[in-house]
């Protein structure tokens, strides 16, 4: 990270900071390396309301790390918390053992900025610089020891997970290592809103009539009885079977059989992209492959040259066809894997 003088934080209240004049050593300590220089920090600390005490230095440090994991992964694609704990733990930093010295601390992922941070109860207390914090409490996904039917988080099921074979969620929910759970039913709440199950059970039931779900992981058995919107897979599924929704099958997902439950019902629409492996389907229209399309942005040909393998695909009048030729600014052009779309 490039060198950083810039103030990090802001001047707090007066009574806050005279209990916690540690605070500033810690970000001080964090910002200045061996004979004063200026190394750069990749946390700041926000203000504590009604506390009596801040992060410890060793808090800050850890999560320094784990974001520096994050940030110099090339391989490891990040789709749920689980992938960014064991990123990680290859890099030697290992969040589920920590013990931090305040009991109300605990550790959290931004599934949507892939950054983690440190949550204190309900309010954030440390975060990467320049960060900017998410509205929706359903991409904070909290590091815990059990399910908190109350909590408006997802949740992270740490090693030490002390729950039930069966458990009903209403959050998100990633059971990370853990594979001691038999059955879960997520029952939804009247929001519309996106919710991110990453599993490992032998049945996932779901009734969402106002949700949107994404599913990552394994699951023996899944019953989709009602969902508001769409429901995502990118999981490993021995047997889906959808009674409601719009049923996205997406590139790297494998499920053995897909059903709709009532032979001629209208309320199930599959979509297959490129990638996905559907075994067999029962009550079913065939499921023609289709082109998957997600937008990025490339800067420069350079950048489209180097994005992850696959074959060129230009986009012209709505026609696509493998491209072998020189990108040129201005054209869009795509990946038939993992099938992006780059308007340079």
């Amino acid at each position: 990270m490039e060198s950083n003088n810039k103030k990090l934080v802001s001047q707090p209240k007066s009574s806050f900071w005279s209990r916690n004049k540690k605070v500033l050593a810690i970000v001080a300590a964090s910002c200045i390396g061996a004979g004063g220089a200026a190394t750069g920090t990749y946390f700041i600390v926000k203000s504590i309301k009604d506390s009596n005490s801040g992060p410890e230095q060793a808090d800050i440090t850890i999560l320094n790390k784990a974001n520096k994991a994050i940030i110099d992964e090339k391989e490891t694609k990040i789709n749920t918390c689980y992938d960014a704990v064991l990123v990680a733990e290859k890099a030697g930093v290992e969040l589920e053992s920590y013990r931090f010295s305040h009991s109300s601390y605990c550790f959290a992922f931004d599934i949507d900025a892939k950054r983690f941070v440190i949550f204190d109860g309900d309010k954030i207390v440390v975060e990467p610089e320049n960060y900017s914090e998410n509205p929706n409490a359903l991409s904070y996904f909290k590091f815990a020891q059990y399910y908190d039917s109350r909590t408006i988080y997802s949740q992270y099921l740490m090693n030490n997970f002390t729950g039930v074979d069966a458990m009903t969620v209403t959050t998100g929910l990633d059971v990370g290592s853990n594979r001691n759970i038999h059955k879960i039913n997520y029952v939804g709440n009247k929001y519309q809103r996106t919710v991110m199950l990453n599993t490992f059970c032998d049945y996932l039931n779901v009734n969402a009539p106002y949700e949107s779900i994404k599913h990552y992981g394994t699951s023996n058995n899944i019953f989709v009885s009602d969902i508001g919107s769409t429901w995502d897979e990118y999981g490993t599924v021995s047997y889906l079977q959808a009674k409601d929704g719009e049923i996205f099958f997406n590139s790297g997902c494998s499920v053995d059989v897909f059903e709709i439950k009532d032979e001629n019902s209208n309320s199930v629409v599959p979509h297959k992209y490129y990638g996905a492996t559907i075994s067999a389907a029962v009550n079913a229209p065939t499921l023609e492959t289709e082109l998957e399309v997600t937008y990025c942005e490339a800067s420069n040909v350079d950048e489209l040259k180097t994005t992850p393998s696959g074959s060129f695909v230009r986009l012209t009048n709505d026609i696509r066809f493998e491209w072998t030729g020189e990108a040129e600014t201005g054209e869009e052009y795509a990946l038939w894997e993992p099938n992006n779309i780059c308007l340079l």
